[in-house]
Formats: structure tokens, sequence, C-alpha cells
């Protein structure tokens, strides 16, 4: 069967995905990086604004995770492989 269309979503089009991905990043920081939650939890965490402002300021994740979300060299590795 041939196709007819294609449906593509940019993320925030048609779903907010955004929550999702925070409370993802929140779970990996508690795993790996407990000393980044409650109220150590970094400002770019605390905000679909904030959030949106450092992940399109990062140049990849592992900035993201480093110099926004305030994880080791190590942490961002142990990280990664979740």
């Amino acid at each position: 069967m041939p196709l007819d269309a294609i449906l593509w979503d940019y993320d925030g089009t048609l779903v907010n995905s955004v929550p999702k991905n925070i409370n993802i990043t929140q779970s990996i920081l508690a795993d790996i990086a407990p000393h980044l939650t409650g109220a150590n939890l970094p400002h770019w965490l605390q905000s679909e604004s904030a959030y949106h402002h450092a992940n399109h300021a990062a140049r990849n994740w592992q900035d993201l995770y480093q110099n926004y979300y305030g994880l080791s060299a190590q942490e961002t590795t142990e990280a990664g492989a979740l």
C-alpha cells in the first residue's frame, strides 16, 4: 500500500513533551547526581521556559548536562548510559 501522507511532529506542535522530558531528566539526576535534586535542582529544570532556553543554547546533550545542569564529566558519562 503506498503512503498518502507522512505526519511529522516538531516537538510541541501536536504534543508538548517538555514536562515529560523535565521529569525524566530529574529522575536521571536523582540516580546519578542526587546533590542536584530538591532545593539544589538546577534553574534550567524548574520551568519549561528555562528548559527551552538551555536546550537551545547548549551545543549538545553533554554540554547541556555539564554546563547547565551542573553534572561532572563522570556523572555525564553515567547519565549517557541511561
